[in-house]
């Protein structure tokens, strides 16, 4: 009878002891390891004044990058489109225009604002001012302007993430 609950004590702590590491590791990560969430934050001036902030992510279609800030439909997306040589956006300064993504000058980003109405990059910068390890961060400072002649500036950061 001892040596039954002695080999029962020892199953019983190997049990729990197994049990409070198992559960120690889960409340290191709190199940969020690989989960990061990127996001923007923009203010807005003239048509549309305010501001707007969530989820920034980034996706790959086809030789085309796409950055969007919010989601179905995105407040904006910015469209690079990557060079032969190129496997993601490059550090540094580019200029917002009104385009799809192909076909655009050097240097350039596509920008487009959905809201009531759709306005397209005219004039600004949008600063990738990091590039790499799954994540993609920047500036965007631009006039952006409607089909109609409505303009807006929208101004802020973000960091995207797939």
């Amino acid at each position: 009878m001892k040596k039954l609950k002695r080999v029962f004590s020892i199953f019983l702590g190997i049990t729990l002891l197994t049990a409070f590491v198992a559960c120690n590791k889960d409340d290191d990560n709190n199940g969020d390891e690989g989960n990061t969430q990127g996001s923007y934050s923009l203010s807005v001036t003239g048509a549309n004044a305010g501001s707007i902030s969530g989820e920034a992510t980034y996706e790959f279609d086809n030789d085309l990058v796409r950055i969007k800030f919010g989601d179905n439909p995105p407040d904006i997306v910015m469209n690079y489109s990557l060079a032969d040589d190129e496997d993601i956006i490059p550090v540094g300064v580019y200029d917002p225009v009104s385009a799809t993504g192909t076909g655009m000058p050097d240097n350039s980003i596509a920008v487009q604002y959905n809201g009531d109405e759709m306005y397209f990059g005219e004039s600004g910068t949008v600063e990738i001012t990091a590039s790499g390890n799954g994540e993609i961060s920047g500036t965007l400072n631009a006039v952006l302007e409607s089909i109609g002649g409505n303009t807006m500036t929208v101004e802020g950061d973000f960091t995207a993430v797939p």
